[in-house]
This record gives structure tokens, sequence and C-alpha cells, in this order.
């Protein structure tokens, strides 16, 4: 889906702003390594007037997680 939207134009009309926050996006294990769609999404989120996208501190797959926890 995010392969779609983000091909799609700018809207014509600015979208009301939301107040500046920084976003972070994990990707989910399958997009990221199965279909190989990392850049779509966070370039979707970069398009929200005042989101400011920054990568994760830890980016581990959620299906190891368990398994890296303490």
């Amino acid at each position: 889906m995010t392969e779609v939207l983000v091909e799609l134009p700018e809207p014509p009309m600015p979208i009301t702003p939301a107040p500046a926050m920084r976003v972070a996006y994990h990707d989910p294990c399958h997009l990221a390594h199965a279909q190989g769609i990392r850049v779509e999404p966070r370039r979707l989120l970069a398009r929200v007037p005042g989101v400011m996208v920054v990568p994760m501190e830890d980016e581990t797959c959620a299906a190891v997680a368990p398994v890296t926890t303490t």
C-alpha cells in the first residue's frame, strides 16, 4: 500500500500542520525482509507537515525480541 501511496501527488491544498514532532517507524519484519519495502513508509510519513522521521535506536526484528531481551 505504501508503494502506491508514496507515488501519488502531494495534495493541492496544504494540510493543517500538526505540531512539530519526531516520529520513529519500525519496519514490520515481513515487509522489510520478505518484500524489501523500507523506504516508502518513511517517505510517506515525511510528507506529513510538522513530522520529522528519525531512526529508531534499536531496529531489532520483533520476531527475535524475546530471544534477545533479558
